[in-house]
């Protein structure tokens, strides 16, 4: 009894003599799948055993794309402050809808200038070759001491009023109704007309 107890314990030694062997000689013939990384020139791995991949660094994908991503050209806030602003379009004349009564020197110095001096400015009727009074209207009706003659002829200015059309922005009169003529010293003493007194003495 006692030999098959010696038989089986030097058996079981045997056994396990082999497995080591096997073992060991496996795990150094089998490489590892994994090896030491190596760095490149600029320090960054290159690449990996076993897999065949080869990694880019940034630097390097960089150079191959010519220089990465497309780049756009910054604003040049100087060229951008220097842009001329936009032009707004030229204000459009605005005539009065309505009639207003308008009282002055009503002056015709020479053939199609004709023009009433007011408290507020001169409205011009007409300009020789220029801007007319579309439609007919009537001459105001003066008495000879109603009238000063400036010029040959009958050329000259009186005192009058009228019922107009007037469009400030041009400052010209589309339209004339109803023309009342005034004593010249009704002009000559309106303080609101001292301003032309040098145009109508």
């Amino acid at each position: 009894m006692a030999k098959v107890r010696g038989i089986l314990c030097l058996v079981a030694v045997v056994f396990s003599l082999t497995a080591c062997g096997l073992s060991q000689g496996s795990n150094s013939q089998s490489p590892s799948t994994e090896e030491t990384v190596n760095p490149n020139a600029s320090g960054s791995p290159s690449t990996r055993a076993g897999t065949g991949e080869t990694r880019e660094t940034p630097e390097q994908n960089a150079a191959g794309n010519g220089g990465g991503a497309i780049q756009t050209a910054p604003e040049n806030p100087q060229a951008i402050a220097q842009a001329p602003p936009p032009v707004s379009p030229p204000p459009q004349p605005t005539t009065s809808t309505s009639l207003e009564t308008r009282c002055g020197w009503f002056s015709n110095p020479t053939p199609g200038n004709i023009s009433l001096y007011d408290a507020d400015r001169e409205w011009i009727i007409g300009v020789q070759g220029g801007h007319q009074v579309a439609a007919d209207w009537d001459w105001p009706n003066f008495a000879p001491d109603q009238w000063v003659v400036t010029n040959a002829g009958s050329y000259g200015y009186g005192c009058a009023c009228m019922d107009v059309r007037a469009n400030p922005s041009t400052g010209t009169i589309a339209e004339i109704r109803n023309v009342r003529a005034q004593a010249i010293a009704i002009c000559q003493q309106d303080p609101a007309l001292n301003r032309w007194a040098n145009l109508f003495p």
